[in-house]
C-alpha cells in the first residue's frame, strides 16, 4: 500500500513540476518583436545571455545584452514576428521564429532555462537568412 502511494506522490509530482504553460513566454516573444519592443520580455533576462546577432557573438550581462537587442530591433524593425516551432529539451524551453524586415529575413532562437522564479532566457540567435 506504501508502494502504491509513493508511486502516485512522485508521479503527481513529476507531472506537475515537468508541466508548464509557455504560451505566454511565446506571446511575450511575438509581442516583442512584432512592436520593435522588448519591454513584454524584459522579466526573462537575469545574468547573464548568450547573444549572437548577425554573427557577433558575446556572452553579456542582462542589461548590456538587453541594450545590443534594443538597437538591433530600433535598426531592423520587424514587419511581421511568427514562430516556427517551440518546445522543451531536458529542463529548457526554446522558440525558433523568423521575422521580416523590408527584403529581408532573420531567423531567431531563444533558449529559456529554469530558475526557483520561472524561466529566464539563456541564449539568443538572430541571423540574417540568405537564399
Amino acid at each position: 500500500m506504501l508502494t502504491r502511494i509513493l508511486t502516485v506522490f512522485f508521479i503527481f509530482i513529476f507531472v506537475s513540476l515537468g508541466y508548464q504553460d509557455n504560451s505566454q513566454i511565446n506571446n511575450d516573444i511575438v509581442s516583442a518583436l512584432n512592436n520593435d519592443d522588448i519591454t513584454s520580455i524584459n522579466k526573462y533576462f537575469k545574468g547573464f545571455v548568450s547573444l549572437s546577432i548577425n554573427n557577433k557573438n558575446d556572452f553579456l550581462e542582462a542589461q548590456p545584452a538587453k541594450e545590443r537587442l534594443k538597437n538591433f530591433l530600433k535598426k531592423h524593425p520587424s514587419i511581421k514576428f511568427f514562430i516556427d516551432k517551440s518546445g522543451v529539451t531536458g529542463e529548457n524551453y526554446y522558440i525558433i521564429g523568423r521575422f521580416k524586415n523590408g527584403k529581408s529575413v532573420w531567423s531567431s532562437y531563444f533558449l529559456f532555462s529554469p530558475d526557483p522564479k520561472g524561466l529566464f532566457i539563456q541564449q539568443i540567435e538572430i541571423q540574417k537568412e540568405f537564399y
